[in-house]
Formats: structure tokens, C-alpha cells, sequence
């Protein structure tokens, strides 16, 4: 496996390397779920010297009025967002991260270009296509891996064929970014928030759980915590959801067939919030 670098004191026992141990097969794991797995030098080309982080809820690990300070990662555990700011502070989500996403690739991309010198025309380029607006903040309790820069650039051109992996994937979020902000302007709260519930879901034993605070599901549809307090109490009554207030609180999804529904804007049950 590529060497990962951690971080130690002198003296660190033999828990903190099985707990290492346990954060690299982690990475394993979630290289295996990114789109790049299937190539048969990418994690050893591209994750040699990558160092992990772990991020508490709330965190950024991007962000756009600061491009140059981000190498691209791979987010090993937890869930993250990109999010879109206006100047007015209202913000929309345009993508969820979970294991195994690669973030940072478009800035990236924009840095490298051999056509452009090095600092002042790519942070001109950056802002002009609104990259200002955007950052990457944590919803869980998140591990990331920041791959070393040098050595992502070296493995691209070295392996060509890993750079139209990443325009794919850069291709891939772009048509379903479009698709969300169409959703965002089209569809009424109720079909927005059955939408993000159901991307936001984990399967926690035999039921299928939110564990993201009502501020944040807000902020991800645009919307306020009053709003959206207001449509999880329908949902709730229509006995679709049910939500525990007790320690570690969560959403549970009763009916996740409805849900759908709901998210593709059908009305299988009356009520409010339409």
C-alpha cells in the first residue's frame, strides 16, 4: 500500500498504530469506492506521501476565497458538501460527499494549466468562474486524505489515462449539478427536502437514519430552520418519518417508498407543504 503519513509523539503505543493501521485499510476501503479505483496505479501513484485529517461538523475543507491552499483529497469516512454562497449569505448544496469522493480536482486543473502563469492568472480565472462562491464543509465527523500535489501532477502525466478518468467524473458532477439547481429552482420545499433526506440516509441496523441537524438540512435546500422544522413535523404526522429528540438525536425514514415518491413530486398522501 502507498505510504500515508501520520502524525505521532515519541512514544506512541501500540494502540495508536493499530489505530493507524485501522485509518489505512480505511483508505483502502474508500480508494476502492472512488472513481479512480479502477485504474491499476492510482493509489499507488497518487496517495505516496498523503496525509490524513480528521474534521469536526461545521468544519471547511474548502474553501473558494482561498483555492491555493487545497490539494486534492479523498474524503475516507463521514460526509461532507459543497455549498454555494450568495453575497447575501443565502446558500445552496450542489453536492454531497461520502466515501470515496475526490475532492478539489477543478481547481486543481485551473492551477496546473500550463498556459496561465503560475499564481496571479489562475486565482483571476478561479474568481471569474465564480470559485470564490463555493467551499466544502463537514456534516459528520469526517477523516480526509490531502494527496500530495506534486505527486498527483506527476502520476497525470505519467498515466495520461487518469487525467480522463478525472474529466469524466469533473463531467459527471457537472451535468448533476445542473440537474440539482434545476430541482432547486422547480420543485416546491417538500419535494427539495424528501430529495435531500434520501441522499442524506445511512442505514443504521434494520432502520434508515439522518443523523444531520435541522440547521443544516436548511442550508442545504436554501431554505430557513422554520421552514423546514415545518415540513419534517407533516412528514412526521403523515407517519413518514420519525424523529428521536433523546441523546444522539436522528431522523428516522418509516416510509423511504413514499419518501421517493415525494422527492420525484408525487402526492401518494394529502397534506401540508405542498
Amino acid at each position: 500500500m502507498a505510504r500515508i503519513g501520520l502524525t505521532r509523539p515519541a512514544g506512541s503505543r501500540n494502540a495508536d498504530r493499530e489505530e493507524d493501521e485501522a485509518l489505512r485499510q480505511d483508505v483502502t476501503r474508500a480508494w476502492s469506492r472512488s472513481f479512480l479505483a479502477s485504474h491499476p496505479n492510482g493509489l499507488a501513484a497518487m496517495a505516496e506521501d498523503g496525509v490524513l485529517a480528521t474534521h469536526a461538523p461545521g468544519d471547511l475543507i474548502f474553501e473558494g476565497t482561498d483555492p491555493g491552499a487545497l490539494s486534492p483529497l479523498l474524503l475516507v469516512s463521514g460526509l461532507a458538501r459543497t455549498r454555494l454562497t450568495q453575497a447575501s449569505g443565502r446558500m445552496v448544496t450542489v453536492r454531497y460527499a461520502r466515501p470515496g469522493a475526490i475532492i478539489g480536482l477543478v481547481p486543481f486543473f485551473i492551477r496546473m494549466d500550463p498556459s496561465r502563469p503560475r499564481l496571479t492568472n489562475w486565482a483571476t480565472s478561479w474568481r471569474q468562474v465564480g470559485g470564490e462562491s463555493r467551499d466544502v464543509e463537514v456534516l459528520q465527523k469526517t477523516v480526509v486524505l490531502h494527496l500530495n500535489v506534486n505527486r498527483v501532477r506527476a502520476a497525470m502525466t505519467t498515466h495520461p489515462d487518469l487525467v480522463m478518468l478525472c474529466a469524466r467524473n469533473i463531467a459527471e458532477q457537472l451535468v448533476a449539478t445542473q440537474q440539482r439547481l434545476a430541482d432547486e429552482l422547480f420543485q416546491p420545499v417538500r419535494s427539495r427536502l424528501a430529495t435531500h433526506l434520501l441522499t442524506l440516509a445511512d442505514r443504521s441496523g434494520a432502520v434508515i437514519v439522518v443523523r444531520v441537524s435541522h440547521e443544516a438540512i436548511a442550508g442545504a435546500l436554501g431554505s430557513v430552520r422554520e421552514v423546514v422544522s415545518r415540513q419534517l413535523k407533516q412528514l412526521e404526522r403523515e407517519g413518514i418519518l420519525r424523529r428521536s429528540d433523546g441523546a444522539g438525536r436522528y431522523i428516522e425514514i418509516v416510509k423511504p417508498e413514499v419518501l421517493r415518491q415525494i422527492a420525484l413530486g408525487e402526492e401518494p398522501l394529502l397534506g401540508e407543504g405542498r
